[in-house]
């Protein structure tokens, strides 16, 4: 079952979602003109930005994180580059339509996912330091994601919601695949071994085990599993007070080892597993809240409401695609990156030299050549159109802990 350190990978979603918006403004002390990578409408795109961005990532990835040879870097800057353009046309078109958020949606929203990282202000404030950042920076950065999120949403929210006879045409067409499959809904409180800088975290697997066994004896006297998963579990799931959703056999089969697959689907409604220990060293604790004994067609009542989703999905994406590509297109932008690159091909169109390709202490070798290194997450806006899944996948929930 695979690891999970939430309050880094939490942390990591805040900054790296938003740090790469930072990539644009005047330039500073020390830039000279040779360390602009592009301009959009005028407003500039440093080169050193998008190395910052590059680095973190490495860093990130942690000792396994390779070496950049010039030509890796060329490419990663050249995609990371793709991105910041993209997001630079798309917050200036939100800046026309008057879509900036307040300093006060700004600072809720920060907060909203410092909580949901599960993290502390101090924990958040090491993390946030360990990236190298202020929380000023961030908030700067967060506040041009907001007003892109508000640009999508005024968009799509002018698309007309699909018809019934459109639904129906949907579920006639699909019947074979509308099928509600055998499986068990679960809750896991996580206990891990690893210090996740979380509150109430066990470090070292004698804590770990003991802080599972003393969790699991609290819920055998009584306590509430859900409200326990909130307070004491080490996994984004005690969020939602431990539940990781439905699995079908199939996927109960693929997620765990047999012998933990089978004893949970052996399991009555209601019922928890003591701790189990997963092969990276996390401790679990299942409680099995529902359970479907035989697959079943589903009627159209059933699933009308995910059909009616997955289609305004699908559309939205279509719509965000091409708003997407409408502000690239009216942009003025000039790509300097690219044009240093194609004029000095044996160079690979280096501005300056970079650190990035200094020889690493511990050894690492050089990456290979490749366009995708060191790209960013997609924004939302570029993500590629969404697959008619259908309902018969909709139960499925974020994989809590792989084999």
């Amino acid at each position: 079952m695979g690891k999970n350190a939430y309050s880094l990978a939490a942390l990591a979603a805040i900054l790296f979602s938003v740090m790469s918006l930072a990539a644009c403004g005047e330039t500073g002390p020390g830039k000279g003109a040779d360390d602009t990578a592009a301009t959009v409408n005028g407003v500039a795109i440093p080169v050193s930005k998008i190395d910052q961005i590059i680095d973190r990532q490495l860093k990130e990835s942690g000792p396994s994180a390779p070496q950049l040879t010039p030509v890796a870097l060329a490419a990663a800057r050249l995609k990371v580059l793709e991105q910041l353009i993209q997001e630079e046309a798309m917050f200036q078109r939100a800046q026309k339509d008057k879509l900036i958020p307040t300093d006060d949606e700004v600072k809720q929203a920060l907060q909203t996912q410092i909580q949901q990282s599960g993290m502390s202000q101090d924990d958040f404030q090491k993390r946030l330091k360990d990236f190298g950042q202020t929380e000023d920076e961030l908030k700067s950065d967060l506040k041009r994601q907001l007003a892109i999120t508000k640009l999508q949403e005024k968009i799509t929210a002018l698309i007309p919601a699909p018809t019934d006879a459109e639904m129906r045409k949907y579920f006639d067409e699909n019947k074979s695949q509308l099928i509600a499959p055998r499986g068990v809904e679960l809750s896991d409180i996580i206990v891990d071994p690893a210090n996740n800088g979380a509150t109430d975290d066990a470090i070292g697997n004698e804590a770990a085990a003991r802080k599972a066994q003393e969790i699991a004896s609290a819920i055998g006297g009584g306590a509430d599993f859900s409200t326990v998963a909130r307070a004491r579990s080490e996994d984004v799931s005690g969020l939602q007070g431990g539940s990781i959703g439905f699995f079908s056999e199939q996927r109960l089969q693929q997620t765990f080892p047999q012998d933990v697959a089978r004893n949970l689907f052996q399991l009555s409604v209601g019922q928890m597993t003591q701790p189990i220990q997963s092969q990276d060293g996390r401790w679990h604790i299942f409680k099995l809240n529902g359970k479907r004994e035989q697959s079943k067609e589903l009627t159209y009542e059933e699933v009308s409401a995910e059909i009616a989703k997955m289609i305004t999905d699908q559309r939205k994406q279509v719509v965000l695609s091409a708003l997407l590509i409408e502000a690239v297109a009216t942009a003025n932008i000039r790509n300097s990156l690219a044009e240093q690159i194609v004029a000095h091909p044996d160079t690979f169109g280096a501005l300056r030299p970079s650190p990035l390709t200094a020889p690493r202490a511990d050894g690492a070798a050089p990456a290979p050549t490749s366009t995708n290194a060191a790209a960013p997450p997609a924004t939302n806006a570029a993500n590629a159109e969404a697959q008619p899944s259908g309902p018969a996948n909709s139960n499925a929930a974020a994989k809590p802990a792989g084999k």
